[in-house]
């Protein structure tokens, strides 16, 4: 009879192990997915709902129902132009709080057909109030913008930290304002 020596036995584990983890980590990743794409599925049924609610609603003329339109969502002649004035809210919104922007990325706009979802990435750093005045503003700015990923980072004995913040907002891209 054959002994298989020491140092063959522990591949086929590791190997085990490894492929465990990457089916484990593929799941997680999956099922974050669709989360995220329950939570845009939500939001834009709620977007058509008010839309459809202020096509049926009265109002005092074309000049009156654009402008509760456009309140709605972001509109711009393309993706980079929504992008731009995304960033200019959300770098006023930083400011605002109290917070110092140390970077911006746009990153692709995802079709959610009839919207746009115009994406960005920033990375500031503040104090807790500036963190908290920045999560509500976030939460009552409208046209609504979607905070995708979040995380904070505490610098400095917990004094200051670094927040990188992902949002996304619906557009209408490429139409005209007026129905």
């Amino acid at each position: 009879m054959r002994r298989r020596s020491p140092g063959r036995v522990w591949p086929l584990p590791t190997a085990v192990l490894l492929a465990a983890g990457l089916v484990l980590g593929g799941g997680i990743h999956l099922e974050e997915r669709r989360a995220r794409l329950a939570l845009v599925e939500r939001q834009v049924a709620e977007l058509e709902t008010r839309l459809a609610r202020l096509d049926r609603e009265p109002s005092s003329g074309a000049a009156g129902a654009t402008e509760e339109v456009a309140d709605i969502l972001l509109r711009a002649e393309s993706d980079t132009l929504a992008a731009a004035e995304l960033q200019s809210r959300l770098t006023t919104m930083i400011a605002a709080a109290g917070g110092e922007l140390q970077s911006v990325r746009i990153l692709p706009a995802e079709d959610l057909a009839p919207f746009r979802l115009i994406r960005l990435e920033t990375r500031f750093s503040g104090d807790h109030a500036a963190l908290r005045e920045l999560l509500l503003a976030v939460e009552r700015e409208d046209p609504p913008l979607l905070a995708d990923s979040f995380s904070v980072r505490a610098r400095d004995g917990g004094e200051k930290l670094v927040i990188e913040l992902a949002v996304s907002a619906p557009a209408r891209v490429g139409e005209s304002v007026a129905r």
